[in-house]
């Protein structure tokens, strides 16, 4: 009986471990503050209430990208991705996380009052048949939230867990992390068939974050129009380099039905 006494003292202790370090775990915003240069040109920074944004502004017959990052929550730290979408033509607006009374709710409001105000935000008019919501990694979780809640062209889910609080399970088995994370469990596959748009899923073959067999998961219980583009090589953070944005830009300018240059 002493053993068991022990055994479940030290679950408990793990549980409670756990809960103590959560959202340290779930969300390593980088505080950094950087030039909107790495973003490209014309790149500036918004407000919508408490949260900054930064926006650019392109071609108004293409389309515009609300882009979500991943638990870096900094739209310095995907530069790159974001360049990629203004150098072809396309508005794009990303907003930066807040630590302070984070979890899910928290950040799907805040995207829903940057979507509320995005044709402000743009200096055009963003219409439904123009906006495309593009998600990676934690953000994934944000935008498929989002896309229940708001109407768009397309939702992008990069690199897509089916449930935020199951990736404990894959690095650390045993304890109950979903039930031990009310409020930050971003359940994409619970709400996934529920989603009325066209659907990209992007996923990385070596991915050593979130493993592709969710990804996969994601896209099956998606309902149709769907497409699924699995990169054999990518990890978790490069599909551009093996086409995701030009993937990512063919889907969006399709979901539209824009032009491209």
């Amino acid at each position: 009986m002493k053993w068991l006494a022990l055994v479940i003292g030290l679950y408990a202790a793990a549980c409670a471990g756990f809960m103590i370090g959560r959202n340290d775990l779930i969300y390593q915003f980088d505080p950094e503050d950087y030039p909107t240069s790495v973003a490209g040109l014309d790149v500036r920074v918004e407000q919508v209430g408490d949260v900054e944004v930064w926006v650019h502004t392109g071609d108004p017959d293409l389309p515009v990208v609300l882009y979500f990052t991943g638990n870096v929550g900094n739209p310095g730290r995907v530069g790159p991705v974001l360049r990629e979408y203004g150098v072809n033509g396309f508005s794009w607006a990303v907003m930066r996380y807040q630590r302070e009374g984070v979890s899910e709710a928290a950040l799907v409001q805040d995207a829903l009052n940057v979507r509320a105000e995005l044709s402000r935000l743009i200096g055009q008019p963003v219409p439904a048949e123009r906006l495309v919501l593009h998600g990676h990694s934690l953000g994934s979780g944000i935008g498929s939230n989002v896309a229940r809640q708001v109407d768009a062209a397309g939702l992008i889910l990069e690199a897509p867990f089916t449930r935020l609080c199951a990736l404990g399970s894959e690095v650390f088995p045993g304890l109950p992390y979903c039930l031990l994370s009310p409020g930050h469990r971003y359940a994409t596959i619970e709400r996934i068939d529920q989603i009325d748009m066209p659907l990209l899923v992007m996923h990385g073959g070596a991915d050593e974050v979130i493993p592709v067999e969710m990804g996969r998961a994601v896209f099956e219980a998606a309902e149709d129009p769907k497409q699924l583009i699995v990169y054999p090589e990518g990890n978790h953070n490069d599909l551009r380099l093996f086409g995701g944005g030009i993937a990512a830009r063919r889907f969006a300018v399709e979901a539209t039905g824009s032009t491209p240059r």
